[in-house]
């Protein structure tokens, strides 16, 4: 089922043909679900699946993980070569699922996945010698690349569809399942019932909207949601059933689906008040493959490239264009003499030398990169142009952007839309901060069960990004981003420098970040 939807979507050239294909066969996947709820000996086989569902994984992009863990790891040409591979076939499917490859010059072809994947086979077997039997070792289950005090909840959205999937109400049923695994130990199946009352429509607009944007005039025009009552009533309905899977874990990896992209896992508060985050590192995953990267070094590089990006100049001609941010100066300036007390040579793109072209130069060569700017996702019900791709409504807007949105691949108009970043090579990434709003939203989606910046930067290779949730300040961003950085020179790994950076943010030891519309909004997804 997974080889035949995979080419479905693949080979669709439409999105709503690969939307409608990725839907047949979940009713499949909805039944495979009841089955594993009454057989826990179906569980780690439905598990398998889930892993592999989200994202339509085949057999030749799982040979290519399985090859990059075989070969020597100084063999940084062919683990390149790997990594482009990999690359390739998401974007090509990105891409063909929604229907941009068509009217996208600069879309991923198949013949490009296929080439390329013969050069990653043909490259390692000259170089090596690996027997049939090596090279067809399954991929490490999460169960044993899991440490004791690690636990790893893999949420999963399966649906049974009316046969009349025009109605006003085409879903039959919508079932939102967890699956908690630890180390060495089989993975537990939790039913959390319908996601649409978890997560209603009215709740979700409320979560998107915490705003208190990056802009000066617009600072807290709106009034914070209550708390206490949102964030609570989602631990009781995210967390709390998983709690016998839980015990004696200090690190939560998350990978969410759909929806849950939208919550900030860390803000969720027990039944006595005390947040997720003091009890777990929330560690969140943009996919389930990425648990296989989890276990390297999550320390920062204490030397290596990094460009920064702020206090830009918007106006093109006589277009205004956006709102000027005098706080992102100030960032990327104290960023800059943090990073070059660990030794880094550091680029710095101010006023209207961050253009699309010299930013993908020098990103795609640095270690680390932050951009402190505006950012935007709009979709349909916000304003969003109509019938065109998250990925294109997805941006970060650089120097002399103006005021047009052309939404097509143009390295002169001053905006970076996901689809474009999606193409670039970011392999050579630690981290890449994107210090402006609502860049960790996106549209859930069938395919990938999220279609937004996050997904193409997953895509273009990057280890990890920080991103945001909603709209933040700019005064407070500027002093919590400072801190992260501090955290990260004096040696913490990136999930324990952003944990402590919210704690002091929320203790007031961040000028202008202590309210929670502030440190709560940002994200690190390990890609």
């Amino acid at each position: 089922m997974l080889r035949w939807n995979w080419f479905q979507v693949s080979t669709a050239g439409n999105p709503v043909v690969a939307e409608a294909s990725r839907a047949l066969a979940d009713d499949m996947l909805y039944d495979y679900a009841r089955l594993a709820k009454g057989n826990a000996s179906v569980v780690p086989a439905f598990a398998d699946a889930v892993r592999r569902w989200p994202t339509l994984e085949n057999d030749k992009r799982d040979l290519l993980r399985r090859l990059s863990r075989l070969i020597d790891p100084n063999d940084v040409e062919t683990r390149h070569l790997i990594q482009t591979g990999i690359r390739l076939s998401l974007a090509y499917q990105e891409a063909a699922s929604s229907g941009d490859i068509a009217d996208d010059p600069g879309a991923v072809q198949p013949d490009q996945v296929e080439a390329m994947y013969q050069k990653v086979i043909a490259r390692v077997t000259t170089r090596y010698n690996f027997s049939q039997s090596v090279v067809d070792k399954p991929l490490p289950t999460a169960n044993t690349l899991l440490k004791p005090n690690e636990a790893l909840i893999d949420y999963f959205i399966t649906r049974k569809w009316r046969a009349d999937r025009e109605s006003a109400d085409p879903l039959e049923d919508e079932r939102l399942y967890a699956i908690a695994t630890r180390k060495d130990q089989q993975p537990s199946l939790y039913d959390l019932g319908d996601p649409r009352r978890l997560i209603p429509a009215a709740r979700e607009t409320r979560m998107a909207n915490l705003r208190s944007t990056r802009s000066a005039q617009e600072r807290g025009a709106v009034t914070l949601i209550d708390l206490n009552a949102t964030f609570t009533g989602l631990y009781a309905g995210l967390i709390a059933p998983l709690e016998p899977s839980l015990g004696g874990a200090d690190t939560l990896f998350v990978v969410p689906d759909g929806k849950l992209f939208s919550v900030p896992f860390p803000m969720l508060r027990d039944g006595k008040g005390a947040p997720l985050d003091d009890r777990f590192v929330v560690r969140m995953l943009t996919r389930p493959e990425s648990l296989l990267n989890a276990g390297v070094d999550q320390n920062f590089p204490k030397t290596g490239k990094a460009l920064l990006a702020g206090g830009l100049d918007y106006a093109r001609g006589s277009e205004k264009g956006a709102e000027p941010l005098p706080g992102t100066r100030k960032e990327v300036d104290a960023i800059a003499s943090i990073l070059r007390g660990d030794h880094y040579s550091v680029e710095m793109l101010v006023g209207t030398a961050a253009s699309e072209r010299a930013v993908r130069s020098d990103m795609e060569q640095a270690t680390v990169a932050h951009l402190a700017t505006h950012g935007a996702y709009r979709d349909e019900k916000e304003g969003g142009v109509g019938a065109v791709n998250a990925l294109w409504q997805s941006q970060v807007v650089l120097s002399q952007s103006g005021d047009r949105q052309s939404m097509k691949r143009d390295d002169d108009d001053g905006r970076l839309y996901g689809m474009e970043l999606m193409m670039w090579d970011l392999s050579n990434l630690d981290l890449l901060v994107l210090s402006a709003c609502e860049t960790a939203r996106g549209q859930e989606t069938f395919v990938g069960g999220l279609r937004g910046l996050p997904t193409a930067i997953d895509i273009a290779g990057a280890k990890r990004s920080l991103l945001t949730l909603w709209p933040v300040d700019d005064a407070g961003t500027a002093a919590f981003m400072v801190s992260f950085y501090d955290h990260l020179a004096a040696g913490q790994t990136y999930p324990e420098a952003l944990r402590q950076t919210r704690r002091d943010a929320r203790d007031g030891k961040i000028s202008g970040a202590q309210d929670p519309r502030v440190w709560a909004a940002f994200v690190m997804f390990e890609n």
